[in-house]
């Protein structure tokens, strides 16, 4: 916390040795003025600042209480509790509400709070026009003054999802294709483009952007068949549950690494689907023995894919990807999975691989 300019007044003034009296009659202020600073009840008027600064020989940063290392290193803390927080799926909308009370100017802090009030996972129009007015205004700050450019991408991210909020989807489109890159100007794809094809540079990157675009297209796969109106909830398991099994008969005859990411990105996918919204509970089961056997044939396939196991650390931090997912469902805060691992079919099916 930073100390406020009335905690400084009291500091500097006995560090100066100097009485409220004497401090009032140098400034040609009342007695009561001086004692109101110091408790914090009011402040002294602005034309004060520089002749306060200036009799204790500080600066009027010091005076003021502002030290920007301090509140950076806040700003930085406030961010990974915030992160903390979301990770153990804690309500995090009162949290960063009042982090940006706090900090109304810092761009990390408004990219947050525009994102998280309107729970942009599964967010209606609703949500996007009740904050229409308040996120135009911060977009137009972030766009206006940010040289992040995440955070610039994030701010006509929320432009976009404003304009088709008020049905203007033709305009949000065209803002899309005009404004944001492509699958094949993606990041990753550029690095790869840095080396020559012959390279084992080039090797790592291609294979590694190989693996991303499987998983890419298992989550796609995984929503294009569970919101298909048109199926029934046993057809859309079954359907994907054939893809699935399709996967994994290639894999085990090739043991080509790029067909079990995408195998195991696709049944994680849609277990996550079925587990949120109420799937039946031996279709849960038998995706997380389908999730489980993967995740073994995973962390067996990295001993021998540098691409993979470098993929792997990044999310997991193991390379026992087994053993992460079993103490996923075990400890895992989440309501869904927290509710399901209650279950007598979901416990069997944990114990069957714990150990």
């Amino acid at each position: 916390m930073n100390i406020s300019i009335g905690e400084n007044i009291k500091k500097l003034r006995k560090e100066k040795d100097i009485t409220q009296e004497k401090l009032a009659e140098v400034l040609n202020v009342s007695v009561a003025a001086v004692s109101k600073w110091e408790r914090g009840e009011t402040y002294p008027d602005i034309t004060l600042i520089f002749p306060l600064a200036h009799y204790f020989d500080v600066s009027v940063d010091d005076l003021m209480g502002y030290n920007k290392e301090k509140i950076e290193q806040d700003i930085l803390d406030t961010i990974k509790e915030y992160h903390r927080l979301s990770r153990s799926y804690q309500d995090t909308k009162e949290f960063i509400k009042e982090a940006y009370k706090k900090y109304p100017n810092d761009y990390r802090i408004m990219n947050i709070y525009m994102w998280d009030i309107v729970d942009c996972a599964d967010c209606k129009d609703e949500a996007y026009l009740e904050h229409l007015e308040e996120f135009t205004g911060i977009c137009n700050r972030i766009l206006e003054g940010c040289t992040d450019a995440k955070i610039v991408l994030d701010a006509k991210n929320m432009q976009a999802k404003l304009l088709k909020a008020q049905g203007k989807v033709d305009e949000a489109i065209a803002f899309y294709q005009s404004e944001f890159p492509n699958l094949t100007q993606d990041a990753y794809q550029k690095i790869e483009q840095l080396f020559t094809k012959d390279t084992e540079e080039y090797h790592y990157w291609n294979k590694m952007n190989i693996y991303r675009y499987m998983e890419f297209a298992a989550m796609k796969c995984a929503r294009m068949y569970w919101y298909d109106k048109s199926l029934s909830e046993q057809e859309k398991v079954s359907k994907c549950e054939k893809i699935i099994d399709l996967f994994t008969e290639a894999r085990k005859k090739s043991n080509e690494s790029f067909l079990l990411v995408f195998e195991k990105s696709l049944i994680e996918q849609f277990l996550i689907l079925m587990s949120a919204h109420g799937g039946k509970i031996d279709d849960i089961a038998r995706f997380l023995d389908k999730l489980l056997l993967s995740a073994k044939a995973e962390t067996e396939m990295i001993k021998t894919d540098d691409v993979l196991r470098k993929g792997v650390l990044v999310p997991y931090k193991t390379e026992n990807i087994l053993a992460y997912y079993i103490n996923h469902w075990r400890t895992s805060n989440h309501w869904s999975i927290a509710k399901l691992r209650e279950e007598e079919k979901i416990q069997e099916v944990l114990n069957k691989y714990d150990g």
